[in-house]
């Protein structure tokens, strides 16, 4: 809405942030890893850059938090389903610390699902003007 709001003002949107689709975070998830950086803890959530890290310079995909993603359950055929009960239920990857740490784990959870091993990661949209082409 702000930036439908500043396009009409004939001003620069400013940068967007999102969860990652489904097939995004496998996609970085599968990078290729670099290494460990010492000091992580296996039995609880380490700090953001702390862990195993792939050459997209992320941290711990498979092994601190369960992630959510944008994405919805699909029915058979691969479509989007879009049933009532079906829509309130998101895609979350990955291990966590209270589980196995693998990028291949994925989760059907209801949207509103709490708990200390789930968390997210957000994706930023490119803008025109950061001069990214």
């Amino acid at each position: 809405m702000e930036n439908d709001k500043r396009r009409l003002e004939g001003k620069e949107p400013v940068p967007e942030y999102r969860l990652p689709t489904e097939d995004e975070w496998s996609f970085v998830a599968s990078q290729s890893l670099l290494g460990t950086s010492p000091g992580i803890q296996k039995d609880s959530v380490n700090p953001s850059k702390r862990g195993v890290m792939n050459i997209c310079g992320l941290y711990n995909l498979a092994n601190n938090v369960t992630e959510w993603t944008s994405s919805i359950p699909r029915i058979t055929g691969g479509k989007p389903n879009t049933s009532r009960a079906q829509t309130s239920q998101r895609i979350a990857r990955g291990g966590s610390w209270k589980t196995k740490p693998d990028i291949n784990l994925r989760y059907e959870i209801n949207k509103d699902t709490r708990d200390d091993h789930t968390g997210f990661r957000v994706v930023r949209s490119i803008c025109p003007s950061d001069g990214i082409q």
